[in-house]
């Protein structure tokens, strides 16, 4: 039985749904009451990491937060704390490069984590 603790079958399963919520939405995540980045953004956007986080768990309070901040709290499903090293890669990503640069950082993301890339940044 499908669980919000057993979203995704394995970190490859996370990674690919990343990658296509990225790749589709195509913008960053922002937020105009945050002034830049946010997990849940204007306009039904969310970030790399927003994406993974399922509405019953997100919270405006972990809004200018880091990914470590988040799996820290007893709410979020437990995948997120054992692929924590991924998601900042991923946050970074999704913060500081333009998403016409994600394709390229993704693969490369993808290398570093021993991932493979999923149709969408071929």
């Amino acid at each position: 039985m499908r669980t919000l603790d057993n979203l995704f079958d394995d970190t490859q399963d996370m990674f690919n749904h990343i990658c296509e919520h990225l790749m589709s939405q195509g913008q960053r995540s922002k937020a105009a009451k945050a002034g830049g980045c946010a997990y849940r953004g204007d306009d039904g956007m969310a970030c790399a990491v927003g994406a993974v986080v399922p509405d019953e768990y997100y919270d405006k309070v972990m809004e200018g937060t880091g990914v470590f901040y988040i799996a820290k709290r007893e709410t979020v499903p437990s995948w997120v704390s054992r692929n924590v090293r991924l998601l900042e890669a991923l946050q970074i990503m999704h913060d500081s490069y333009s998403p016409e640069r994600w394709r390229l950082q993704l693969k490369q993301i993808a290398e570093e984590y021993r991932l493979e890339c999923p149709a969408c940044i071929r």
